[in-house]
């Protein structure tokens, strides 16, 4: 397996016991498919994996700042400003109350919110989101853990004079997987929708922070504003020898241009054959399942994600 990997300075520093800090400078990337670090993203490679010529941009990397308060067992406060140059700055912040966390249902509220504007020589076009996320969530019973979650952004529009459509859509970052980007409304004239978060590391992986992102999609892997809602069942027993997470997510995706509404249920299961000791690291074999049927307006309609890992900690 080759992840992802970063060339640059990480460090954090705990200010108090309440508040840490971190300070990230990344200057090139490896993509999981690529044998070596570039200088670009996934969004600024030619394609995934693709090595840096003179037809792509040179990305000169990603400056982070970020901050952690903890000032008590039910609240936690986090905060991060990604300068991704000449893409964007991507602003960060999410909130978490324990609203009875001494009592065996432990229900709490979370919310997050990412603010993104263009940035520099804006070389995925222009970017602007505003996303805003919920998170409820309550032990139901006994190893079974219950979260609903619902991110929003709104779409944004512009009027654009182009000769073609991909030349007005190249103006802004648009949205992709079958969401509806640009139309025709006068003589070379385009109205051109966008308004999703562009997430140069992230892209097509699935792995952002948004509370609704499914196994195989979300809001930033569509590049697309909207409304998402995602319900999840957690369950795990006191052993803690397997762990069982079912979803069911909700995208939708439609704008002024066209309709898009997609969904995904997902499970995801994992069997640790040695028994788990709370507070050390595993070690021994355990076996991953994870299955992600999706349903789309677009072709091909359905689509399915399955996955088998195997994995042995020593």
């Amino acid at each position: 397996m080759s992840p992802a990997a970063y060339q640059g300075l990480d460090s954090n520093f705990t200010i108090t016991d309440a508040i840490t800090f971190q300070l990230t400078r990344i200057i090139r990337f490896e993509q999981r498919n690529s044998s070596q670090f570039e200088s670009n993203t996934l969004l600024t490679a030619a394609y995934p994996g693709a090595t840096l010529d003179h037809y792509h941009p040179f990305t000169p990397g990603t400056l982070l700042l970020g901050v952690n308060i903890h000032p008590s067992p039910r609240f936690v406060l986090s905060g991060q400003d990604y300068e991704i140059y000449n893409i964007a700055n991507l602003a960060y912040a999410e909130a978490k109350y324990g609203v009875d966390p001494y009592t065996p249902q432990n229900p709490y509220i979370a919310l997050q919110y990412v603010d993104e504007t263009s940035d520099g020589s804006k070389q995925i076009g222009n970017v602007s989101n505003r996303t805003f996320g919920v998170q409820l969530g309550a032990t139901v019973l006994k190893g079974l853990t219950l979260a609903l979650s619902g991110d929003t952004a709104p779409w944004q529009y512009a009027y654009v004079k182009a000769a073609t459509m991909a030349k007005a859509e190249s103006k802004y970052f648009v949205p992709g997987g079958g969401t509806g980007a640009a139309k025709l409304v006068g003589p070379d004239l385009y109205k051109v929708a966008y308004g999703g978060i562009a997430s140069p590391y992230t892209d097509s992986l699935g792995t952002d922070p948004l509370y609704t992102t499914a196994i195989t999609q979300g809001m930033a892997d569509r590049r697309s504003a909207g409304n998402s809602y995602k319900a999840a069942l957690v369950y795990l027993p006191p052993t803690k020898q397997w762990r069982l997470i079912a979803s069911e997510s909700l995208f939708q995706y439609s704008n002024e241009i066209s309709r898009n509404l997609t969904s995904e249920f997902d499970v995801d299961g994992t069997y640790y054959f040695n028994k788990v000791r709370p507070g050390s690291p595993y070690h021994g074999f355990f076996a991953r399942v994870r299955i992600a049927p999706r349903t789309i307006p677009t072709i091909p309609y359905n689509f399915e994600y399955q996955r088998f890992q195997a994995e042995y900690d020593f």
